[in-house]
């Protein structure tokens, strides 16, 4: 929130009664919404003025030190937006991790269960023709089941985390939609 809206003031670039008239408002207006390429002379020829009258309006209405405050209020609220722009960002791109870790996860979980799952079938089998699985086979079998759930768990275990990471970044405080301030408004 800009810290005129919070103080109560009244921003040097909008309508000061001390020095500003209708009409050398609007032309301050349109020298502001210039930008970078302003001048006093395009103004009074797009207002189809006297350079002498903008520049009395100028140096009276002190255009200089206004736009130069208008400039970098500006640019702090561009730097502000981009900010969030950039926090929205990586916190997309999280969540993307984090959907995908989860979904590896989960997948991990079923090649463990289903490497159970074929250990317990081929110990049914051997069972049943009264053979043996070799040494070789179960510690393969068991092995491969142990490695899929580690990687299982530690992928959701991962999730959680960026979940959390989410939440935290979710808990900073985030603006409402009262706290800009206009400042291309031209109230006069």
């Amino acid at each position: 929130m800009s810290n005129l809206v919070l103080s109560g003031e009244i921003a040097e670039w909008e309508f000061l009664d001390e020095i500003d008239t209708p009409k050398s408002f609007e032309a301050f207006c349109t020298y502001r919404d210039l930008g970078v390429g302003r001048s006093l002379k395009r103004t009074a020829d797009i207002l189809g003025k006297r350079i002498e009258l903008i520049s009395r309006w100028s140096k009276n209405g002190r255009w200089t030190e206004r736009i130069n405050a208008y400039d970098r209020e500006t640019e702090r609220i561009k730097r502000e937006v981009s900010e969030r722009e950039e926090i929205i960002a990586h916190k997309n791109k999280l969540r993307k991790y984090r959907e995908t870790i989860e979904d590896l996860g989960w997948m991990q979980l079923q090649v463990a269960a289903d490497a159970v799952y074929l250990v317990s079938k081929a110990l049914v089998k051997y069972k049943n023709e009264d053979k043996e699985l070799k040494p070789l086979e179960v510690r393969a079998l068991a092995a491969a089941g142990v490695s899929a759930s580690e990687i299982g768990a530690k992928l959701l275990n991962d999730g959680l985390a960026v979940t959390e990471l989410l939440n935290s970044i979710d808990s900073l405080s985030e603006p409402e939609p009262g706290d800009y301030i206009d400042i291309t408004s031209t109230n006069v």
